[in-house]
This record gives structure tokens, sequence and C-alpha cells, in this order.
């Protein structure tokens, strides 16, 4: 899914946090990288993704649009679509903090 392993991208992401552990926001995290790379992974033509992508993607002003018709298509019976439905479900004001989180962090990760 990511080019770098899922467990390295969300290692480094805690350690960035890791004075604000929170296992909630690290959850909601969590199913954010994993909807979106799995989105960028299944439209880029390139058919992989990092770190990097995931923070360009999330920049973008239409992402969660885009993220909103593209798991309008995917089966229910997959885990990309769970983390999707899990983030989809919250405000908009906990979706905003959740994107400034991950971006903060991302920005910080070495590539």
């Amino acid at each position: 899914m990511l080019t770098m392993e899922k467990e390295k991208i969300l290692s480094l992401l805690e350690k960035q946090g890791a004075e604000h552990f929170d296992p909630y926001w690290d959850a909601l995290e969590e199913n954010l990288l994993v909807a979106v790379s799995y989105y960028i992974t299944n439209t880029s033509p390139k058919k992989h993704c990092n770190i990097r992508d995931v923070a360009n993607f999330l920049k973008e002003e239409s992402w969660f649009k885009k993220l909103s018709e593209f798991f309008e298509t995917v089966s229910d019976s997959q885990d990309e679509k769970a983390a999707y439905e899990s983030i989809a479900a919250v405000s908009n004001e906990i979706m905003n903090g959740l994107v400034a989180g991950v971006l903060t962090k991302a920005d910080k990760i070495p590539f």
C-alpha cells in the first residue's frame, strides 16, 4: 500500500507527536493514512505512495470530496473503507485538527 511500511510511517508519526499521546487521535490518524494511501495507490499511475504523497493530497482543497467519491465505489468488506468511514463520521472541527496534526508530523519526517 505505502512505499514505506505502514508501521514505519505510523511509528514516525507517533514519535513526532509523542508528547501529545492520545489513543483516539492516534487511531484517527492511522485511519486517515490508510484511507488516503489506499485512494492514492488506486488512482495514481505510479500505483504506490509515500507520506509526502499523502501530505500533498491532504493539502488539496477538494481532498475529502475526492476521497468520498472514491469510497462510494469500494466494497463494504474492505478494511480501507472502514478506515474511511471512521474519519468521515467526525465533525469538521475534528477533521481539521486531524489533518493539521498529520501534516505537522509529516513535515518533520525526513525523506
